[in-house]
Order: C-alpha cells, then structure tokens, then sequence
C-alpha cells in the first residue's frame, strides 16, 4: 500500500508539471508528462477511473492545443468511457468531456454532433450543480455559439441570455465575463437587424471591460470596434 502511495504521489507531481507546461504553452512537455503519470495510475491503481480520466482529459487538452484534433478526440472519448465504467457517476466530470468532445467538433464543423455533446453536459449539469454554477454559464455560452454557427440567432440570442442571467447572480457586476457575454449579445441582436438594442447592450459591454481592464486592452478595442461597426448600420 505504502509502495502504491508512492506512486501515485509521483503520478500526481508529474501531472502537476504537465499543467504547468501547458500554462506556458510546452504542449510537448505537457504531453510528456501526462503520459508519465498515466502510466503510472494505470500500472498501480488502474481502478481509480477519475484519477485516469482526469490525466486522460488533459492528454486531449495537449493534443488539442497541438492542432491534433483527431488524437483529442479520441482521449476525451477514452475518459468519457472510463468514467461510465465506474460506479459513481462523476456527472461534473462527465460534463467537463461532453464539452470538450462539443469543442472540438465545434472547430471541425461538425455542429449538430457538437450541440448533441454541449446538450448532454447541460443535462448532467443541471443534475449535479446549483442552478446558478459558473460551469452551467460555460455550457450555455458554448450551445449559443454553436447555434450562432448554425445562424440560428434566435436560439443563440435566447440562450446567450440564459449565460447572462446566471453570470449576473455568480459573478461581480463588473466581471469581464459578464462585458462578453454582453457584447456576444449584442452581435446576435445585430444579426437581427435589432440596431438599438444592440447598441444599449453593447454600450454596456464596453463600459464594464473599461472600468475592469487596462486602457487599450485587446478587449475594450475589440468591443469598442464592434459598438462602432453597429452605430454605422442606424
């Protein structure tokens, strides 16, 4: 027992530097280390499904950042796999691959699949977290995306919304967060020719990222280029 815990201590120091490699954009270090510590949880607790689910999730997030989103994939799917295997659902755990799996399909065109995969981390969500947890608001902004990408505005603009609303009870008014979402909003009343309220929305957007952020921070240029393109549509 006292050999096992030993290893994992190492398998856990090794995904620690794995993380931290990846901070600093290292993927290939990252990767390395991942693999490292994968090895050793499967080799002396290969029961211990969240721990290798977990190492197996930050493999496809290496991969992923190294624009291989085939290999992604496949892990996401490999510790989706393994937490359905176990006996405690892990549904937080769940939702944080279904998004990932959504992600990348997302980024390979593939849309409805990846709404499919958006939608069931949303439902596992709602089973396992308050109404109002900052990874419900994560989800919710990655289905509007998706449907932004399908040009379905309305359900965008709807659940663009639904994000807003939980942001606003979990976060500080003046979260940067909050000035995003505002701003992703305002695009999608834009695309609906909504010119004036678009721009209420977006004036807000650009008021908090301005009061949250440094001056001439890639945000409050990026939306204050957006309120100025909308103004020019009026």
């Amino acid at each position: 027992m006292a050999r096992e815990t030993s290893y994992l201590e190492r398998a856990i120091i090794l995904g620690n530097l794995g993380f931290v490699s990846e901070k600093f954009a290292e993927y290939d270090a990252a990767l390395d280390f991942y693999k490292q510590s994968f090895d050793i949880v499967q080799k002396y607790s290969p029961k211990n499904h969240l721990l290798l689910s977990t190492i197996l999730n930050n493999i496809g997030s290496a991969y992923r950042n190294l624009k291989q989103p085939s290999l992604a994939l496949d892990y996401f799917r490999q510790s989706l796999n393994l937490l359905m295997q176990d006996s405690d659902p892990h549904m937080e755990t769940m939702a944080i691959c279904y998004n990932a799996i959504g992600a990348i399909l997302e980024d390979e065109g593939q849309l409805l699949e990846s709404l499919e995969n958006y939608q069931r981390a949303l439902d596992l969500q709602h089973k396992s977290l308050p109404s109002t947890h900052g990874a419900i608001a994560i989800t919710l902004n990655n289905i509007a995306g998706n449907f932004w990408e399908q040009k379905n505005y309305d359900k965008a603009l709807i659940t663009f919304k639904e994000c807003l609303e939980i942001q606003q009870k979990s976060l500080p008014s003046g979260h940067v967060s909050i000035a995003i979402t505002m701003d992703n909003i305002s695009a999608t009343l834009a695309r609906q020719s909504r010119y004036s309220e678009a721009i209420e929305m977006s004036v807000r957007a650009v008021e908090i990222s301005k009061k949250a952020l440094p001056v001439n921070h890639p945000q409050i240029l990026l939306q204050q280029g957006n309120l100025d393109a909308i103004r020019k549509k009026l």
